[in-house]
């Protein structure tokens, strides 16, 4: 038997397909945001940047991996959408967020330097040697 490939322009780029499901997911966001804000969906949240912000942290953690650098933008940007709804809600006050979003930024950077994640692949000068740039080489 002869089978047809399922896509006849061959071999998918794993980075092309993997950039095609990102700008997906951004255009999707944008637009389940726009229809939000368009009919007043908990009125005074500004649904485009919740929703952002969550969406890119979520993207961070799972399209690159775990490493030290995806550990913290991640959820940082996450609790920040979170953040940004309590505070258009009247939840939490400008006084609160300012520190807390300290914190936790402080936090994750701890979380990331004492926990053994690898360091991003962008980040290393020479990929087959493991060093762990953020502490240094020790040499």
């Amino acid at each position: 038997m002869n089978e047809v490939p399922l896509d006849p322009s061959g071999p998918r780029n794993p980075s092309r397909s993997r950039m095609t499901v990102v700008i997906s997911i951004l255009i999707i966001t944008f637009g389940v945001g726009l229809y939000l804000n368009n009919h007043d969906v908990i009125p005074g949240v500004d649904w485009f940047w919740v929703l952002g912000l969550s969406v890119v942290g979520l993207l961070i953690l799972t399209m690159g991996g775990i490493d030290k650098f995806s550990i913290v933008a991640g959820p940082y940007l996450i609790c920040l959408a979170g953040f940004i709804f309590m505070k258009q809600t009247g939840r939490i006050s400008t006084e609160t967020l300012i520190p807390a979003l300290i914190i936790l930024f402080g936090v994750l950077i701890l979380f990331s330097y004492c926990l053994p994640f690898r360091s991003p692949r962008w980040l290393i000068e020479n990929p087959g040697n493991e060093i762990d740039t953020m502490r240094g080489s020790g040499a």
